[in-house]
């Protein structure tokens, strides 16, 4: 059969694309009408997804089991073609069988022809995968070791080819472990780390020199032997520098045999590769080495999602990273507190940069070369001034005060201190000139209007704030034509004096024009247009419009310059801008990782008492409380009470978003009364700072009022302010995402009112709000789908809460919040669905496992667990078997004996007693039951209304036991009770609704 057309290559990766991410089945379907099609295409296409699934343990991903049909036929071994122990390849006998890659199997061999004896590694190429550009990239990496000499990179003995014309080659036989597992089981310092490190950063700049560049550095090519030595494998998708590639396509295809968790991002884009590619790998492992973890969080699968999180992924100080390493899952070597902060502090400075120079996005801002990474950290050790730290004369200083400390006196500091001050003064003289005369004309102008309006001027009128701005708005391009630094400065100073004042659009246009104008003046990697850029991602996140904050904070990172002390604290800006864009998109995780970076950044530069450490503390304690990490969040939130007081004053806005984040924290925690002291205390600074009840900020707090009224039950101030939230957020902007917020507080007091259907109504046109905001996938729109399964559930439509309850606990799963609060609540509605429909299994262990990640969250005895444990008790009530009561009550009378000893008038407790009345039905008898019954309705008329519905179920489960105790008077109250209830409940929940159908059937029948 021919061979393919030049551009077969082209059209069999892009359909590679297409097919890699179908299911085997719908794979081999595929395949087979491209075989039909294009015979030719199809074998390309074929051969690169034998390969790619043959990449196991390069991809993290299942090898021949997860194939398609036809690849998996390729790679049938052939008769006479299966390796066993004992059979011999020219000089060499097969001993035992090591493993497999991505391109070959591995044995241990031993000399056969009986010369001397020794023993050694063969690799040999898998059957299936000997097409004619995989035999040439195995010739290759045999020619590759051949070529290479060096301590730490195994050694090549000999060559040859099998019967069946594979290629092998035998090699120095290494057993050992991965670098990090042998570092992490010695408890190896942080030096002996860098040392070993150090001799492999050696052997990749030998393979280097050697016009060699590796492309899969990772632990498992990389091993420690007993001995304590270092040596570099598997040259097997390594790239000669020099080589003419004319056949590009093959080479794209080997690039896939990378290792997304250590591949450098221009591996995965498809971009050049050149030294700094292993830079970045190398860089991973280091950090790997020092933190106990990697960098960043790759999932392996699909090459479409790899670039997008590529893209988009930031990485953590090691310093800021090792310090939470006790509560990351993902952390591979956990360490001690005591240790985490002496490795923390061992970090902080130069191994930070260093690290992180390395790990930089781009190949052209990392180490050009791995020797010029080693370089580096050498000059570490010997405390010398790395590179990668930004340059100062502090700095410099210290590192040789460091390495001199006996020689260098007092006077000799002294004398250091005056020559250095002098050359920074003359170095910066012009530039600080032109800065003095642009800050001045700025400060003229804004004196200038508070000139203009103040009381003389303005016939003692009162001068609003807004008035002030549009002043300024209306006078600074006429009167500062010709300056167009101060020009640029001026529109960022109105465009966040309009944000501070609500004033979106006109803010958003000011930033855009302060960046554009300050990046064509200055350069768009200097600080001045990413501050604007800061400015643009906080107007984009207060509309509603994440995705695009996202992105524009992130191009402003890319394009800083972050080399010198303000493009650092530039880039904590945008860093603090992006963490408020995570945040409300609610990915916590990332949200937390960069608003630790800004935090870390400000406190270094600026001190811990800074507007600008405030601010970026605070918005990473309300990433905390929301994450959960309650201990940390509220020691970080009492601090920011005073730090904050004495950093801007008791009155300013600050202080309220202090005391809003830190209430909402304390609601989660049922804290309610002082959630609600603190919410008021918010809203008086903010009526008192913005003059306007139409603010975004102002709507923010009605609404977290409105929710807290909501779950204590009352209801009227709740509507109140929800409504009042709902009408602002609207007169501000009708598609702001908090919009759908505040109609699913609405839903809710409708829901706890017993008004099913009006709550039905809302709770719909919050999902879809939620929806248009933010996406069918965000956060959002899981908490708006949970909800309104409940409602569904309430109304007896089973079918569709399923659904609904489903989506919302994948949805939390996608977005990594599979051990949160929210997927526990929406198990216990999930359950209650399965109760409801009488499938009593799934409701138990829907509900066990809300129960497990509640007290994972919050321990034995807690509220949350209580309710977990009340929805256990009801299910095996309702399956009613014997066993079933006994269960129930063991499982209710703890939480009983708490309600009572708190002598509690919550829901809840209300439930509880409902819950046991019921089962003493069950153990006493109908008769016995009765007071405790008649109790129970009683007390749920008294707190939700004798009309409401659950007044109504527990009058009709009274009914029912006034019918079973036989009394012809206490049978006709029961049938009363009954009637009642069924009118009530049938209103509410519907006719056709089980409960109401089986409470009518037991009237009618007795």
């Amino acid at each position: 059969m021919p061979d393919p057309a030049p551009s077969a290559p082209k059209r069999a990766f892009a359909l590679f694309d297409e097919l890699v991410e179908l299911e085997p089945d719908s794979r081999a379907s595929r395949l087979r009408e491209l075989a039909e099609a294009d015979a030719a295409v199809a074998r390309e296409v074929e051969s690169l997804l034998t390969a790619y699934f043959a990449a196991g343990d390069f991809l993290d991903a299942p090898a021949l089991e997860a194939a398609p049909t036809l690849a998996g036929e390729a790679l049938e071994p052939r008769a006479g073609d299966e390796l066993e122990a004992g059979r011999e390849l020219g000089a060499w006998r097969l001993v035992r069988r090591l493993g497999a890659g991505g391109m070959g199997e591995v044995w241990e061999v031993e000399r056969a022809d009986g010369q001397f004896r020794q023993r050694a590694a063969l690799k040999l190429l898998k059957r299936g995968l000997d097409s004619e550009d995989v035999l040439r990239r195995f010739r290759v990496e045999r020619q590759l070791l051949a070529r290479l000499r060096h301590p730490a990179i195994a050694h090549l003995y000999d060559g040859g080819i099998t019967p069946d014309g594979r290629p092998f080659y035998v090699m120095e036989l290494v057993e050992g472990e991965p670098i990090t597992t042998a570092c992490a089981r010695r408890t190896a310092p942080v030096d002996e780390r860098l040392r070993v490190f150090l001799t492999v950063c050696d052997a990749v700049e030998a393979a280097h020199r050697s016009l060699v560049v590796h492309r899969d550095l990772k632990p498992a090519n990389v091993l420690m032997t007993p001995q304590g030595e270092v040596k570099l494998l598997d040259f097997g998708i390594a790239k000669v520098l020099a080589e003419d590639e004319q056949d590009g396509a093959a080479t794209r295809s080997w690039e896939r045999l990378l290792t997304p968790a250590y591949a450098a991002p221009e591996q995965i884009l498809g971009q050049p590769v050149t030294t700094a590619t292993d830079v970045y790998s190398l860089g991973v492992m280091l950090y790997e080495l020092l933190v106990g973890r990697l960098p960043h969080r790759r999932q392996p699968g699909a090459a479409a999602r790899l670039v997008e999180e590529v893209t988009r992924e930031t990485v953590e100080r090691p310093s800021t990273a090792v310090r939470r390493q006790a509560s990351a899952a993902h952390d591979a070597e956990p360490l001690a507190a005591e240790e985490r902060e002496r490795r923390a502090r061992r970090l902080r400075g130069d191994l930070d940069w260093i690290v992180l120079r390395a790990l930089a996005g781009e190949p052209e801002r990392r180490y050009p070369t791995a020797a010029a990474l080693a370089a580096d950290l050498r000059r570490h050790l010997d405390s010398k001034p790395v590179e990668a730290r930004p340059d100062s004369f502090g700095y410099r200083a210290g590192r040789f005060v460091r390495r001199h400390r006996v020689a260098v006196g007092a006077a000799a500091l002294v004398v250091l201190a005056v020559l250095g001050g002098l050359a920074a003064a003359l170095v910066q003289a012009e530039r600080a000139r032109r800065e003095a005369t642009r800050a001045q004309r700025v400060r003229d102008f804004l004196v200038s209007i508070f000139e203009s309006i103040d009381p003389e001027h303005a016939r003692g009128a009162r001068v609003t704030a807004r008035e002030v701005v549009a002043e300024g708005a209306r006078r600074f391009e006429r009167e500062l034509a010709g300056e167009p630094e101060a020009q640029a400065e001026l529109f960022g100073v109105l465009a966040r004096a309009e944000r501070s004042l609500g004033e979106y659009e006109s803010a958003l246009a000011r930033a855009r024009e302060a960046q554009r104008r300050s990046a064509r003046l200055y350069g768009a990697g200097d600080p001045r247009p990413a501050e604007a850029a800061a400015t643009v991602v906080g107007v984009l996140v207060d509309q509603g419009q994440l995705e695009a904050a996202e992105r524009h904070a992130r191009a402003g990172l890319a394009a800083l310059d972050t080399r010198g002390e303000d493009g650092q604290l530039a880039a904590a800006r945008l860093e603090a801008a992006l963490g408020y864009a995570l945040h409300q998109q609610w990915r916590l995780a990332d949200a937390e990782e960069v608003l630790r970076r800004a935090v870390a950044r400000r406190e270094e530069r600026l001190g811990r008492r800074h507007p600008e450490t405030v601010a970026a503390l605070l918005s990473l304690a309300a990433v905390l409380g929301d994450a959960e990490e309650f201990d940390e969040a509220e020691r970080l939130h009492r601090d920011l009470l005073a730090l904050a007081r004495e950093v801007h004053g008791a009155g300013h806005p600050v202080m309220a978003g202090v005391e809003a984040s830190y209430a909402t924290m304390l609601d989660t925690l049922k804290r309610f009364d002082e959630a609600e002291r603190r919410y008021l205390a918010a809203l008086a600074i903010r009526r008192r700072a913005y003059g306007t009840e139409e603010h975004v900020g102002i709507a923010q707090l009605h609404q977290m009022l409105g929710i807290l009224y909501r779950r204590t039950q009352r209801l009227e101030l709740a509507e109140r302010e929800a409504g009042l939230a709902l009408d602002l957020y609207r007169r501000i902007d009708p598609g702001h995402y908090e919009v759908a917020n505040s109609l699913g507080t609405l839903g809710m007091v409708a829901w706890a009112r017993g008004d099913y259907r009006r709550a039905l109504e809302s709770m719909r046109e919050a999902l879809a709000a939620s929806i248009a905001a933010e996406g069918e996938s965000s956060f959002a729109a899981q908490v708006r789908r949970g909800n309104l399964a409940a409602v569904e559930s309430e109304l007896g439509n089973f079918a569709a809460a399923e659904e609904l309850a489903a989506a919302a606990i994948a949805g939390y799963e996608a977005l990594g919040e599979e051990g949160s609060s929210y997927v526990g609540n929406t198990l216990v509605v999930h359950g209650a669905v399965a109760r409801g429909a009488g499938r009593f299994e799934e409701a138990l262990e829907r509900h066990r496992r809300s129960r497990a990640l509640r007290v994972e969250l919050y321990g034995e005895g807690h509220l949350e667990v209580d309710g977990a444990d009340l929805e256990i008790a009801l299910d095996l009530l309702e399956r009613g078997r014997p066993e079933d009561h006994v269960e129930a009550r063991r499982v209710l009378d703890p939480v009983l004996a708490r309600c009572r000893r708190a002598a509690a008038t919550t829901d809840r407790c209300d439930a509880v007693a409902l819950a046991d009345a019921r089962l003493l039905v069950h153990e006493r008898g109908a008769a016995a039951a009765i007071p405790a019954l008649r109790e129970s309705a009683a007390r749920i008329a008294r707190s939700r209304g004798a009309d409401h519905p659950i007044a109504a179920e527990a009058r009709a489960h009274l009914g029912q036991a006034l019918l079973a105790a036989g009394s012809p008077e206490l049978g006709r109250e029961g049938r009363e009770q009954l009637a009642g209830a069924v009118r009530v409940l049938a209103t509410a929940r519907g006719p056709r609704h089980p409960l109401v159908a089986r409470f009518a059937a037991d009237s009618a029948r007795r």
